[in-house]
């Protein structure tokens, strides 16, 4: 399924919409943000929610609110023929605000805001883990 991808490195979706309609056969799946009572457009948003692991089911087919990286999907063209679908993203227009950016990983663990993602216990760290198998020096000495 063809999708319009967010140009900006982070940024919040502002407004969704779609200069004409390419064809009666097309259906535009778009963004959903806080703005999308705003939004023209004919079709019900994809939110589900899925992940591979269960602790981070987090990941959606389509950004909800903000994009977090340059290529991020924010509409789907669902349509008969698939150069129609093609066509019907550049049809789409979509305005962002713009939001700070982190760009490596030693700047996000300094820098608690913005978040990168909503959950986590504190910043932008994910999760803490210690992780214990064993005695170490047991195991050098058998080795």
């Amino acid at each position: 399924m063809p999708a319009r991808r967010s140009p900006a490195k982070r940024a919040s979706p502002t407004t969704f919409s779609c200069r004409e309609w390419p064809t009666a056969s097309c259906c535009v799946l778009p963004i959903l943000t806080r703005a999308s009572e705003k939004s023209t457009h004919r079709a019900p948003p994809l939110t589900p929610e899925y992940g591979i692991l269960p602790v981070s089911q987090d990941e959606q087919a389509l950004c909800v609110d903000r994009v977090r990286h340059v290529g991020d999907p924010v509409a789907a063209v669902i349509a008969r023929e698939e150069l129609t679908a093609f066509e019907a993203l550049d049809l789409i227009d979509v305005d962002y605000e713009i939001l700070a950016t982190i760009s490596d990983p030693e700047e996000a663990l300094a820098t608690p805001e913005p978040r990168i993602h909503e959950y986590g216990e504190e910043g932008n760290i994910h999760k803490f883990v210690a992780l214990e198998f064993g005695n170490v020096e047991e195991g050098f000495a058998e080795g």
